[in-house]
């Protein structure tokens, strides 16, 4: 039970949802492989800082209207449960972040507020309206069978999809 595996088939699942709807979309990765094997023009050591510039490269390469980073939260309290997303200082990134919280709210029966997730660097890179939805604590035992089960991870991202439609709607 890896993030990076749940990450990917949550991903590829609001990928299909938004398709089917009739939304172009961009997965910026499709298997696991890191992001920085295919970045030569960022002379960093970090491999982490590679793959998020690489991510940032992608929303400039093909214009984004938006870009969700899908994540997994952890904690050392087992009790603490529910997505939570974070986003830019910016009206768009948050008008965004409050329509996928209220969604995934839903879905998790819990009430959070989307939070300014300033020292990610996403989210200080990146023109476009961007969120980083950390979509349950893998530490939580309600919310890792939720993370884990095929129909849990679908109810996620149906969730996410929801709450990115109503972006649209409003905007």
């Amino acid at each position: 039970m890896l993030e990076k595996d749940i990450n990917l088939d949550i991903s590829r699942r609001l990928y299909m949802l938004l398709r089917s709807h009739g939304y172009r979309t961009i997965l910026n990765r499709t298997g696991d492989y890191a992001l920085s094997d295919e970045n030569r023009w960022l002379n960093s050591r970090s491999r982490h800082i590679r793959d998020l510039a690489q991510r940032k490269e992608l929303s400039e390469q093909v214009p984004a209207s938006i870009v969700v980073s899908m994540h997994v939260n952890w904690g050392r309290n087992k009790s603490r449960r529910g997505a939570l997303v974070l986003h830019q200082n910016d009206g768009r990134s948050a008008l965004l972040a409050s329509a996928i919280q209220d969604s995934l709210d839903t879905l998790y029966n819990s009430h959070r507020l989307p939070e300014v997730g300033e020292p990610f660097y996403l989210l200080r890179h990146i023109d476009s309206p961007a969120v980083i939805v950390e979509t349950g604590f893998i530490s939580n035992a309600e919310d890792r069978v939720m993370l884990t089960s095929k129909r849990g991870q679908q109810k996620i991202a149906e969730a996410i999809y929801a709450g990115i439609v109503h972006y649209f709607t409003v905007m």
